[in-house]
């Protein structure tokens, strides 16, 4: 919850996407490593060039997060989340 928080926060509509009337979802998938940090980002579904840009360089700049664990030690954790651009 607080990572979509940090998103919505984060991302800005790109002026050229708001412009041209562009909405939709884009599908981003990451790994969260062990140390908390974010690696292999790859748009998995994108909608237009200007909106994958925006949410690449929102995950880029994230907060590190708390690593997964498993067997109480941390492990890294594939994440695939959809982020929803419209206009209003």
């Amino acid at each position: 919850e607080d990572f979509r928080k940090y998103i919505e926060k984060t991302i800005s509509y790109p002026q050229l996407a708001i412009e041209n009337n562009i909405s939709g979802t884009v599908h981003v998938q990451f790994i969260v490593n062990a140390q908390g940090g974010y690696s292999s980002i790859n748009i998995q579904r994108g909608v237009d060039p200007s909106l994958d840009q925006a949410v690449m360089g929102a995950i880029k700049k994230a907060p590190k997060w708390k690593a997964g664990q498993q067997r109480g030690k941390p492990v890294p954790v594939m994440m695939s989340i959809p982020i929803r651009f419209v206009l209003n």
